[in-house]
């Protein structure tokens, strides 16, 4: 028996109604599973948490062995493979909860100054992938790669969605927040982490200001033009909530938290380039 050590608050919804569900992707951290109707849930062999995650108490190579397509049955107190033979055991005393910032935001210029330290400590580190290219344009750090056409189009509409967002223009924000669904590759492409960046520091840093429209139209436009592993993680951002690293980076950007060097690594942690993509998103916020 394998015993579940939190479960995101998401994921625990799911296993409370029961039910059936199937393995969607088998990566090295772990297997997504799709639960009708279009509700994922992460079993992770990985510490961090988040939303959608169950994280496991040890590793469990016998999860690697599942197919794509394998069933899944969910209790609420069992997950169950039966193809592979393995249980795992979930309570409700394991759930975990998202925190609220703990602070209030700093003025402008310090988070400027914040985000820019972690860029610049998380580029440093970076191999260029995904979409680092993009930040030292918007965030004024010197450049060391150069843009390629395609990127340098992207950075152009990326700038564009700064100044709706900044003249609270909520019809141009959502038209450039809707555009950038589903652009890339991968269980969560670049565009669709730029939309999470975006949207979790707006929902958790700019509540002076009312989303719900961009909130319910990007989200309803996800589950249409993207993957359902990006239109979750893009509903939970809309409702200020996501993996703890995005949240480190966030809060610390908007707060100053956490040191600059433990921001740089959640960004380079969370996926092979979807860490860097966020940050585009976050940096378009600040």
């Amino acid at each position: 028996m394998i015993v579940a050590d939190s479960l995101g608050v998401s994921a625990w919804r799911v296993a409370a109604l029961g039910g059936g569900a199937s393995v969607m992707g088998v990566t090295s951290r772990g297997v997504f599973l799709l639960a009708p109707p279009q509700q994922v849930v992460f079993v992770s062999t990985e510490h961090y948490r988040s939303p959608l995650t169950i994280n496991l108490d040890r590793s469990c190579a016998r999860l690697r062995r599942l197919a794509v397509g394998a069933t899944a049955r969910f209790s609420a107190s069992r997950l169950i493979f039966p193809s592979i033979e393995l249980s795992i055991s979930l309570s409700v005393d394991s759930v975990w909860h998202c925190p609220l910032p703990v602070s209030v935001s700093r003025p402008h210029i310090e988070q400027w100054h914040t985000l820019r330290m972690i860029v610049e400590g998380a580029l440093a580190q970076s191999s260029g992938e995904g979409l680092a290219a993009m930040l030292p344009h918007l965030t004024d750090v010197p450049a060391a790669l150069v843009l390629s056409d395609e990127h340098a189009a992207l950075l152009e509409r990326l700038i564009m969605l700064r100044s709706a967002l900044q003249a609270g223009n909520c019809h141009t924000t959502i038209a450039g927040l809707t555009s950038l669904l589903g652009q890339g590759r991968g269980l969560t492409p670049s565009g669709d982490d730029v939309v999470i960046g975006l949207l979790l520091m707006l929902n958790r840093w700019h509540t002076d200001r009312d989303w719900t429209e961009v909130n319910r139209t990007v989200i309803a436009a996800a589950y249409r033009a993207t993957t359902t592993i990006s239109a979750n993680l893009i509903e939970c951002a809309a409702d200020g909530q996501g993996d703890e690293r995005l949240i480190t980076v966030a809060d610390s950007i908007a707060a100053g938290l956490v040191p600059i060097d433990e921001c740089a690594d959640c960004v380079l942690d969370w996926g092979s380039s979807s860490g860097i993509d966020a940050l585009v998103g976050m940096a378009i916020a600040v």
